[in-house]
């Protein structure tokens, strides 16, 4: 079913803010401005039942915001890996919380990945779209934000598992982007690459999209079993969408 995407309305938003309210009523005790962000606005914008919970603290050290919180939520980790972080569970929910130092969204959100995970919702209840990636959305396509695009080739990898979920092609803009880091892949760790590999696999609607994404990019003879796979004969039987055994695409 192809998904729908559209400015989250009020009501989704009273929920999703319900649901983060344990955690940012603490934020609010403790006078840190906040707002939601990154996949769960996106999941909104979706129509969809909000999954990956991502506060962000504006906020000058990940460390400070940490010990204010501790007393709340003795349960809280301080993770320092790509980006520090703090994770909070709570019942079976997980809540990452990352700080920023800007006010400006525009600002703040100019290192993220693609224009879809550029989302906001604040404390006040108002939808952000600073990079228009609801249009984005609507239009099919997944787009870079910036130059940060390049400071980690696993984004190419996302942006595999994000058409996949999602039905998306490739910005030619991005794909560019994708194809100049093509070089950087031996750096990426194993464990990173399986775990974009294994959400496509278990959210994909639609994998081929994911898969076209390689081809796209000139990723595909980064993994040379499937490359093979291009031009293969499919049963139509098991394959209705496949017109031929020609398509420049790799089959699933």
């Amino acid at each position: 079913m192809k998904l729908r995407y559209q400015a989250p309305q009020p009501a989704d938003i009273d929920v999703l803010l319900a649901h983060v309210h344990v955690v940012t009523q603490v934020l609010d005790a403790q006078q840190l401005p906040w707002r939601i962000v990154g996949g769960a606005v996106r999941d909104v914008v979706a129509g969809e039942p909000a999954l990956d919970i991502d506060i962000e603290v504006i906020a000058h050290h990940t460390a400070d915001v940490w010990a204010q919180l501790v007393p709340f939520f003795p349960q809280a980790l301080l993770i320092d890996s790509d980006k520090a972080l703090i994770r909070i569970r709570i019942n079976h929910q997980w809540f990452d919380i990352s700080v920023t130092p800007f006010h400006d969204l525009h600002t703040a959100t100019a290192t993220r990945d693609f224009t879809m995970n550029a989302f906001a919702v604040d404390s006040t209840g108002q939808f952000h779209d600073p990079y228009d990636g609801l249009a984005d959305l609507q239009a099919g396509v997944i787009r870079h934000i910036g130059n940060a695009f390049a400071d980690d080739p696993l984004r190419v990898l996302r942006m595999m598992r994000f058409a996949g979920m999602y039905d998306l092609q490739v910005a030619p803009d991005t794909a560019v982007a994708a194809r100049a880091i093509v070089h950087a892949v031996p750096s990426l760790t194993r464990e990173r690459v399986w775990g974009e590999w294994y959400l496509w696999a278990t959210r994909s609607r639609v994998p081929s999209a994911g898969l076209a994404v390689l081809a796209t990019t000139g990723w595909l003879p980064q993994y040379p079993m499937l490359a093979d796979l291009v031009g293969c004969p499919q049963n139509p039987e098991h394959h209705p969408t496949r017109k031929s055994c020609s398509d420049s695409t790799p089959q699933h």
